[in-house]
């Protein structure tokens, strides 16, 4: 078995491990006849199979657990290979924290934003910083040991995948999980005693404010002086359509 592990009968290939999900509308574990004639060559079930499966198979209680485990027994090797992981979530602003973050430490930028966490994980020597863009629809399938990440943050919260989650309160309730998989939880008070360090830069205005104080909250708590962090801030170029300015037009400014 390789090191990858798919709970997408359609994204599975030879020698991968099928982790079957099951939730309201769907139940993995009848997929997991196809998984196996797809090339996985082993399956984790909370039920037994409806039918003879082709390779082997557990059977645990909660397959939503069981992937956490696996993904914390993941980084726990990684971590000891020398990667440090910095988590980023919220619900607006996350790409950008996340790429200044990266840009400050010489890191790489993953999850949601960048590179694919798999990918950074698997990488032989890893990098020695991550910093993970981390969505609700993740946290959904994530329980990871406390410390797992140097530093986490909730950047804000706001009523957003209603269609996915059914309520703000468990929607917000999935993205206040991350802190407590940190050894260091951040918000943006962290940052507020240091708040000239992003003075006249991209997140020095009163959307971006807070944002930008988090980010400082994190770049201290991987261990980075002021120096290292006001000079982040002051060649940070922005990701494309995140408060970019397209022009000036009769006197107004223009942003997307």
């Amino acid at each position: 078995m390789n090191d990858h592990q798919f709970c997408d009968t359609r994204t599975v290939e030879t020698g991968n491990c099928f982790l079957a999900l099951k939730g309201e509308n769907f139940n993995g574990n009848a997929y997991a006849k196809a998984a196996a004639e797809k090339g996985a060559s082993v399956c984790i079930l909370s039920e037994q199979p409806q039918e003879a499966l082709p390779v082997p198979y557990a059977v645990v209680t909660d397959t939503v657990a069981a992937y956490g485990q696996i993904a914390h027994a993941y980084l726990t090797k990684c971590k000891a290979a020398g990667l440090r992981v910095i988590a980023v979530t919220g619900s607006k602003g996350k790409s950008s924290v996340v790429k200044l973050v990266a840009d400050a430490l010489g890191g790489v930028p993953c999850g949601n934003y960048g590179t694919p966490v798999c990918e950074v994980a698997k990488a032989d020597p890893p990098p020695e910083w991550a910093v993970a863009e981390v969505s609700s629809f993740q946290l959904e399938t994530t329980n990871l040991a406390p410390g797992t990440f140097v530093a986490a943050t909730v950047l804000n919260l706001q009523d957003d995948h209603l269609d996915r989650h059914g309520t703000a309160a468990l929607y917000h309730a999935l993205k206040l999980k991350l802190p407590a998989m940190a050894a260091k939880a951040v918000s943006a008070e962290d940052g507020e005693a240091r708040a000239e360090l992003l003075s006249g830069s991209y997140f020095d205005n009163p959307v971006l404010r807070g944002n930008g104080l988090a980010a400082i909250g994190l770049m201290l708590a991987a261990g980075l002086g002021d120096k290292t962090i006001a000079r982040a801030f002051a060649e940070f170029r922005p990701l494309p359509h995140r408060m970019e300015v397209v022009g000036v037009f009769r006197g107004v400014r223009c942003i997307d």
